[in-house]
């Protein structure tokens, strides 16, 4: 007996230097997908990382939460993994940062992957481009390649 693949992912566009692309382990019925963004983060000039990184943490997790409260798209649970500690940062080095966002779609209007991409683009884009400036405020520089 075999088993047929239904994982599907694809790429959407950059935003300020955060590569970015969604998918889900179901294309058929996609209820769950999931947003994954990659980047490398520099600081710019010494400061309290860990406090800056709570706190650009905490305005992604306080933004999704309020746009999943409104929106009809998705329901308004997720789960965000943020990949980034503060340990052994310093100025002009780049570390890399990896986040995803799991989200469930409104369970009475499930729509395929091209209409996700849709939804996606205009709920989370927003928050994206706002994580992004709220990096580039605390004298962070992003970029989708490390640059040395």
């Amino acid at each position: 007996m075999t088993t047929k693949r239904t994982f599907k992912e694809y790429g959407m566009d950059k935003i300020g230097g955060v590569s970015l692309k969604f998918g889900s382990v179901n294309r058929i019925e996609p209820h769950v997908v999931y947003l994954i963004g990659k980047t490398w983060v520099k600081p710019t000039r010494e400061h309290d990382y860990g406090e800056t990184l709570s706190l650009v943490k905490k305005n992604l997790e306080d933004r999704l939460k309020r746009t999943l409260s409104y929106t009809k798209d998705f329901e308004n649970k997720y789960i965000l993994d943020f990949s980034l500690t503060p340990i052994n940062m310093i100025v002009g080095k780049a570390k890399f940062l990896q986040f995803q966002i799991f989200l469930r779609q409104n369970r009475k209007d499930v729509k395929g992957l091209e209409k996700v991409k849709e939804a996606l683009d205009e709920n989370l884009r927003p928050i994206i481009r706002a994580m992004v400036i709220d990096f580039e405020d605390n004298n962070y520089n992003l970029s989708d390649r490390k640059k040395t």
